[in-house]
């Protein structure tokens, strides 16, 4: 009969959360709150605050992005911007850059 000593470590959970803020060490005594209270101090702690997050979502939302286009923006289709390829709805574009020509999937007709 084999048998092997198996050696059991009496582990136990960590009651703190350790964290670094600026290169310092913060420590949270987490003992006996649940997962939804420690992350709302964490937030509280560590976070922004709701003012600067919705500051932050505005200023990404911005419509005044050149880059942007679609409804509600400056330019609604990308090909206002000079330099790219018109709309295939008012300029055909070249057979060799339709798929189904580049494919061979279609059948030739002409135009």
């Amino acid at each position: 009969m084999n048998f092997r000593n198996l050696n059991f470590y009496f582990s136990l959970a960590n009651l703190f959360l350790f964290c670094l803020l600026a290169g310092q060490p913060v420590v949270f005594d987490v003992d006996s709150q649940s997962n939804k209270e420690i992350l709302a101090r964490l937030v509280k702690t560590l976070g922004k605050t709701k003012e600067t997050l919705e500051a932050e979502a505005l200023a990404s939302e911005k419509k005044d992005n050149p880059a942007n286009f679609g409804k509600d923006c400056d330019r609604h289709c990308i090909c206002s911007v000079p330099g790219q390829v018109p709309c295939p709805g008012l300029v055909k574009l070249p057979k060799h850059w339709r798929g189904k020509y580049y494919f061979g999937l279609a059948v030739d007709e002409e135009e």
